[in-house]
């Protein structure tokens, strides 16, 4: 009894001894990899992406220069849309006042770029602190629908060019590029980012 009892343990200690055991690999990437990486992904889901990096000697001045630099560039990102969305329109439908038309939309335009300049928060976060010298990346997006709600609100002005624009091939591709992006806003907080 005692034989087959040191067998059984000794069957035991062996069976643990044969398994390996699972390595986790960590890779070790710069913080502003990760940010670009995630950039990526919102870009690839049709979203409007800007990435802005500050360094300072203090962290909050580091913070502070990343956030208005990607404030900025994500402005710019959407005021490109905007004007492609005019320039689309013009050449397919074409105007009989195209100065009407161009006020208009750069009526969305500055609305557009009051509301990222002075409210868009960063999604992401990457900071390092080497030497003394802090740097901070942020990674910012805007969801495409942003524009559409800014569209249908000054369709209020001119119901009749909303509706001409809202039956435009640039504006459906816009609204493509919104449902895709709804999805990826979706999964956002079950991601790990």
């Amino acid at each position: 009894m005692q034989y087959g009892r040191v067998l059984l343990v000794a069957g035991v200690l062996l069976a643990g001894c044969a398994t390996t055991p699972k390595t986790v690999e960590v890779l070790e990437v710069s913080p502003q990899e990760a940010v670009d990486r995630q950039a990526e992904v919102a870009q690839q889901a049709g979203g409007f992406v800007a990435v802005g990096m500050g360094s300072s000697l203090t962290l909050p001045l580091a913070q502070d220069k990343a956030i208005r630099r990607a404030r900025q560039a994500l402005a710019d990102a959407v005021q490109e849309r905007v004007a492609k969305l005019q320039a689309q329109y013009l050449d397919t439908a074409g105007a009989s006042d195209p100065e009407f038309i161009e006020d208009w939309f750069a009526g969305v335009s500055r609305y557009l770029r009051d509301l990222i300049v002075g409210g868009a928060r960063p999604v992401v976060e990457k900071s390092q602190i080497d030497e003394g010298l802090s740097t901070v990346w942020v990674l910012m997006v805007e969801d495409p629908g942003t524009i559409v709600q800014a569209m249908e609100m000054h369709g209020v002005s001119n119901r009749q060019l909303y509706e001409l624009v809202r039956g435009s091939a640039a504006y459906r591709a816009l609204l493509a590029d919104a449902e895709r992006f709804g999805s990826y806003r979706r999964n956002l907080d079950r991601s790990r980012f």
